[in-house]
């Protein structure tokens, strides 16, 4: 009977329960919005008929949704919704940003009486919400004492605080689901930046193919990406105080992105389809240096975002850890040698983990001169989370390599070559710029990443680590170079240190450029930053007018911007005291070590010795290819070298030599007398001397010139850059009426320069060069028709501008681009960094 009433109760409730979820009129379903993790408030609730429009304030932006009953079920549609983290609910039904449509029959009713689930306790530093308020680690408990270089609450531009300048930015990528898409996986959602040939345009046409991405179609469902680009939205999303659920989706992607050759790092190209990603388009796996770093940094800083959920910023610190750990084991090869003033590198950054694991830093293109200030960075934060010396030993041989490749002087600023190897033939390695270097200066787009080298400066000093004098003073040459003003940067430079683009303004100019005024100039900080958002229109989302705000380009000044206002402090902030090596002059002596500090090792001939013997006990013995593991004399001389093993007899006069074991690829040698290949040699005469009393040749200093030789007497070998390539015998210029062929095409005075100059629109010379040779494009076409539209054709593409005279000043807009051409009239250019110039007449 018991069990009677039991189960006629249990069939009422769930009837009653399933009777409810229909029954229950619309006006009366329980609703919610939160918008960035914050509560939305209610504009207004009004029900008409079956119909409930729902009205919230999200972060000052209308939030609209419309719930109606369809009978069998509730349908929630969206109507209006900002830019941002929205999530709007009615009932059992809730639609967010990436969807606008739910169906439901449940109904989530608030409970009465939640069960308590945390105990309040004191809040402590311990990423836990103690005093269980809902916020972790508030009252800024866990403050080092650092802080920002800008407030972010302070005036920003387009009527917002710095804080929300930052926000504007990174939600502008979101505005195009071609910049920034989302891919539904096994593992969930995941994030994907499409690799595009452009950072101005994120159309169909702008998506990398053929042999950048060699998978056959490419369109908007099936396209490539490198952690390039994919590594720079990380940065930005892990300092957002409202993305984290798209940084989640960021890391989803991540883990698929894994190498299956070197540990937890990404590989550096994959593609995607609809329904998934793939790595097997690298083939070997590779990774790349500097976006592992970049996707480092950004783990580590969202670890210490206190915006997201401490169980999520824990998981961000243990992944982070792993890929710090995988980066200096494989992006790195393991090998001592000597750099400048007596500061012995142990580990040299390579380009990727083929290249690192290579072990030879005579590889084609080892390193890229890019990578360097990336790598720094995230080897600062790795040592922050684990306290870990050896991130600071890494960070230091980094810092030392780069002022190597850079062929520093102390004084003069120089920069490295884009890419190259080293030349270990010296005592001291050398860069050597190789096929990808270009020229004897910087392309606009990979080297010119370097200045974050001197950004790393400022993260040290927040994390108390010394990386040298050295690179201060590199960083203050650098200031000095005639590249920067207050307001304005030179992004290119030659071998030697000249500016070789146009110190200006602009998006990519001094979002780059502020780089260096987070050490030095700090006043600038703000100029510079406050200078790219006049090139943004705020209702476009775009710079400078642009087609689309790209990655590459933008993510520059938005890393930049979020760390003036200390939104990645946390993640740098307050190690241990560190101070970099050090070397103090003394005699130099015969031990392998550069005792007076001058960069060289055992020079002048300081381990030169005159010894002679009468018995094959006392010959000196030296093996190569192996090391030395016994020698013993017992009546004759058994040495054994690795695998190789050896015996030697006085005879009268001379002594001999026997191979007893092993093969060929050790080298034993007592005095001149070797064995190797053969199994027998025999000595020449006794007594047998070794090393000379001739003294060393003294050094006459001469003009360093490219010979392998040290000419100067400085005891380096064709520094100066003086193997760099020569320049080209006709430097490409525009071409004027002076009987000489300025644009080297083999004709002079061509396409009738020499004629009455013309006035107006169509006297303007505009002229179009292909980058980065500097040629000049086929002109199409040239017509003046209110506005002067000029086309060119470059390798077969097309680039178009359109001039127009503005009465004081002419404009000129990019139309048609290439991605491989700039249009410029006189100084006022457009072309991949801009597609739009202004000039006074």
């Amino acid at each position: 009977m018991k069990w009677g009433i039991g189960l006629g109760l249990c069939l009422g409730i769930i009837l009653m329960a399933s009777a409810l979820a229909m029954t229950v009129p619309v006006s009366d379903l329980p609703t919610s919005c939160t918008f960035n993790s914050n509560a939305c408030s209610k504009i207004s609730d009004v029900t008409s008929g079956t119909c409930r429009t729902l009205k919230f304030s999200a972060g000052g932006q209308l939030a609209q949704a419309l719930v109606c009953d369809k009978g069998a079920a509730y349908e929630l549609y969206k109507q209006a919704a900002p830019i941002g983290d929205l999530k709007l609910c009615a009932g059992g039904g809730c639609i967010d940003r990436w969807t606008g449509f739910s169906k439901f029959t449940s109904i989530t009713l608030p409970s009465s009486s939640p069960t308590p689930t945390c105990t309040p306790s004191t809040e402590v530093c311990d990423q836990k919400d103690n005093d269980c308020d809902g916020q972790v680690d508030e009252g800024n408990i866990c403050s080092t004492g650092a802080t920002p270089l800008i407030s972010g609450s302070s005036t920003g531009a387009w009527g917002q605080t710095r804080d929300q300048n930052f926000e504007t930015m990174v939600d502008s990528w979101f505005r195009s689901q071609n910049v920034i898409q989302k891919i539904p996986t096994a593992q969930g959602t995941a994030l994907w930046v499409p690799w595009m040939n452009s950072a101005s345009a994120s159309a169909v046409s702008n998506l990398q193919s053929g042999g950048n991405c060699n998978i056959g179609t490419v369109d908007l469902s099936n396209n490539c990406l490198v952690t390039d680009e994919f590594s720079q939205v990380g940065i930005a999303l892990a300092m957002s105080t409202r993305h984290q659920a798209d940084f989640d989706q960021w890391v989803t992607t991540l883990k698929q992105l894994r190498s299956s050759k070197y540990g937890s790092l990404p590989v550096w190209k994959a593609s995607r389809t609809a329904t998934g990603i793939s790595t097997a388009i690298t083939g070997n796996q590779d990774s790349a240096s500097d976006a592992d770093a970049r996707v480092i940094a950004a783990l580590y800083t969202a670890a210490n975002n206190d915006a997201f959920t401490s169980t999520q910023r824990a998981a961000y610190r243990q992944l982070a850890d792993a890929m710090a750990a995988d980066m200096i084991k494989y992006d790195f090869a393991h090998v001592s040698k000597p750099g400048r003033n007596g500061v012995m590198i142990d580990n040299w950054l390579a380009s990727g983990a083929v290249t690192g694991t290579g072990a030879s830093l005579t590889w084609n293109d080892f390193s890229y001169g890019g990578y360097y200030g990336d790598v720094v960075i995230a080897l600062l934060a790795a040592y922050k989370s684990t306290g870990n010396l050896v991130y600071v030993k890494y960070a230091q041989d980094t810092v030392n390599t780069y002022l190597l490749a850079a062929n520093f002087d102390g004084t003069r600023f120089s920069v490295p070559p884009k890419a190259f190897r080293w030349d270990t033939a010296g005592t001291i390695p050398k860069a050597v710029c190789t096929n990808n270097c270009g020229s004897n200066s910087w392309d606009d787009s990979d080297a010119v990443r370097a200045v974050t080298i001197c950004k790393a400066v400022y993260y040290a000093e927040l994390n108390n680590v010394n990386l040298g004098n050295d690179l201060k003073a590199y960083c203050q040459a650098w200031m000095n170079s005639g590249g920067v003003r207050s307001d304005a940067y030179a992004i290119q430079y030659s071998f030697d240190g000249r500016p070789v683009s146009q110190v200006q303004g602009g998006m990519f100019e001094n979002g780059l450029g502020s780089s260096l005024n987070f050490y030095l100039n700090k006043q600038d900080l703000k100029v510079k930053l406050d200078e790219v958002t006049t090139h943004y229109d705020v209702s476009r989302g775009t710079f400078d007018w642009t087609a689309s705000d790209g990655v590459y380009r933008s993510a520059f000044y938005k890393a930049n911007l979020g760390t003036a206002i200390g939104r990645d402090i946390k993640a740098f902030s307050g190690g241990t005291v560190v101070q970099p090596p050090t070397c103090t002059p003394t005699t130099e002596v015969c031990d392998g070590k550069d005792n007076d500090c001058d960069g060289a090792v055992d020079e002048n001939n300081v381990c030169s010795t005159t010894s002679c013997a009468s018995s094959v006990k006392d010959v000196p013995v030296t093996c190569t290819g192996g090391t030395i593991t016994k020698d013993v004399w017992n009546g004759g001389r058994t040495i054994v070298c690795s695998t190789t093993q050896i015996v030697a007899w006085d005879k009268i006069g001379y002594f001999e030599m026997y191979k007893q074991s092993g093969g060929s690829t050790v080298k034993i040698c007592l005095g001149t007398t070797c064995i190797q290949d053969n199994g027998y040699a025999k000595s020449g005469s006794f007594p047998i001397c070794s090393g000379s009393t001739t003294p060393p040749p003294t050094c006459t200093p001469t003009t360093e010139v490219c010979d392998g030789k040290d000419n100067d007497c400085d005891g380096l070998v064709d520094e100066n850059n003086v193997c760099a390539p020569s320049p080209p015998a006709c430097t490409p210029t525009t071409e004027v009426c002076d009987g000489k062929d300025n644009d080297c095409d083999g004709k002079v005075d061509e396409e009738n320069v020499c004629a009455p100059p013309a006035t107006g629109l169509s006297g303007l010379n505009v002229i179009c060069k292909t980058n980065p040779t500097g040629a000049l494009c086929t002109k199409i076409s040239d017509t003046t028709n209110g506005c002067r539209t000029a086309k060119f054709s470059s390798n077969g593409a097309l680039e178009q501008v359109l001039i127009c005279d503005k009465g004081s000043a002419y404009e000129m807009y990019l139309q048609t681009h290439s991605g491989q051409t700039t249009t410029c009239v006189g100084t006022a250019c457009v072309g991949p960094m801009t597609g739009f110039a202004r000039w006074a007449k």
